[in-house]
């Protein structure tokens, strides 16, 4: 896989992500004084969920699985923010695929100095095994850092592009609805959606387009 056909991806994920945030910043009902927050330059505060697959370790049995493989991968992010907080790893047990008895799954979580929690989560990507990676963002005001974030973790030679890899995008459309029950910002976003439709199936990939 080249270098250049990795940020081809990444580059059609930020801009994905990018028409998003723009498309419900401009479909935003009139604020007032109960409107939720938002970010510093008005626009709706957004998240996103990427998911990919190990360079170089891929466990196709989730019990091969170890924490330092998300150390790692995490670690990329807490040298973005000047090395600064804990990696830490949390675990919970959920049935196991058998249907027999239970297993323990883990995560890594990371604070950053902005007191943001980023997720680190097992994932589907090529297989029916938890084989792969989720990367949580929380939730974020500015697209342009969240870019730096993925080239650091793409540049770290520990990711690459699974069977299944997806993004999700979260934007917080509460302001949609104005404090009186103004919905003509919701009403704008469905209408710029519908026209808008043909350009974001062209920067994504058509398989990977859910609702």
């Amino acid at each position: 896989m080249s270098t250049a056909s990795r940020h081809s991806r990444l580059a059609r994920a930020a801009t994905a992500l990018m028409l998003t945030v723009a498309l419900a910043s401009s479909a935003l009902a009139q604020e007032g004084p109960s409107s939720p927050p938002a970010s510093s330059d008005g626009r709706p505060l957004f998240g996103a969920e990427f998911e990919f697959a190990g360079r170089g370790n891929r466990i196709p049995v989730w019990e091969n699985q170890r924490f330092e493989n998300y150390r790692a991968i995490m670690e990329q992010i807490r040298a973005h923010y000047g090395g600064q907080g804990e990696i830490t790893k949390v675990e919970w047990k959920v049935p196991h695929p058998s249907g027999e008895g239970e297993r323990t799954l883990f995560r890594a979580e990371y604070r950053d100095p902005q007191g943001r929690k980023w997720l680190l989560e097992p994932e589907y990507v090529a297989s029916r095994g938890l084989d792969g990676y989720e990367l949580v963002t929380p939730p974020m005001e500015n697209s342009e850092e969240l870019r730096r974030v993925l080239d650091r973790v793409q540049n770290s030679g520990l990711v690459r592009e699974g069977l299944k890899s997806g993004v999700h995008v979260h934007v917080d459309g509460r302001r949609l609805v104005g404090p009186n029950g103004n919905a003509t910002g919701l009403l704008n976003l469905i209408n710029m959606h519908e026209n808008m439709e043909p350009l974001l199936r062209r920067v994504m990939r058509p398989p990977l387009i859910d609702h």
